[in-house]
């Protein structure tokens, strides 16, 4: 199924679902989980790397203001030139994240399930939801490149990710 252009002119009826989806909710609770892990790694790598800060001092700086990963980024991407990879992958998943945390949810005049951003519709919930899982992964991934970059108390790539693993959101078996 092709995804059709929506315009914003087009007669829908816009609201939050009486039911969300089990796998889509689950979904987006991991990764608002990961997410929040990113912005403390980047905060950890802050004060790994300015070594005149406290951690507390560092939290307590990007606390509270809207957009913090985003200001953290820039932080990171003005002052760390070691991380500048790591702050355009943050950069592009924080993009990615914003397509379905800030999605609208709506119907079709059929009553056909679709969200749009960028005026695009997805009539497909469970290719949503694998989407939503793979940005969460990747964000994983990045808490770990970036424990890494910034000089990781932990020596062994396959702990780091067994750990990762056991602190994340569980996800359900994809039966």
């Amino acid at each position: 199924m092709n995804p059709k252009q929506i315009q914003k002119t087009e007669r829908h009826i816009t609201a939050l679902p009486r039911e969300i989806d089990r796998n889509l909710a689950i979904s987006l609770g991991e990764m608002v989980v990961a997410f929040g892990r990113l912005e403390d790694m980047f905060k950890v790598a802050i004060k790994r790397l300015e070594n005149d800060r406290k951690l507390d001092q560092v939290v307590n700086a990007f606390s509270g203001m809207r957009g913090s990963l985003r200001s953290l980024i820039s932080h990171c991407r003005d002052h760390f030139p070691i991380l500048s990879d790591h702050c355009v992958k943050a950069e592009q998943l924080n993009t990615d994240r914003q397509d379905f945390i800030h999605a609208t949810f709506a119907a079709t005049d059929e009553g056909q399930y679709v969200r749009f951003r960028k005026l695009v519709a997805y009539g497909d919930l469970e290719s949503d939801v694998e989407q939503i899982r793979r940005i969460t992964e990747k964000a994983n991934s990045l808490i770990e490149e970036l424990d890494q970059a910034t000089g990781s108390l932990i020596t062994d790539p396959k702990k780091a990710g067994e750990i990762i693993a056991t602190v994340s959101a569980p996800t359900i078996s994809r039966s």
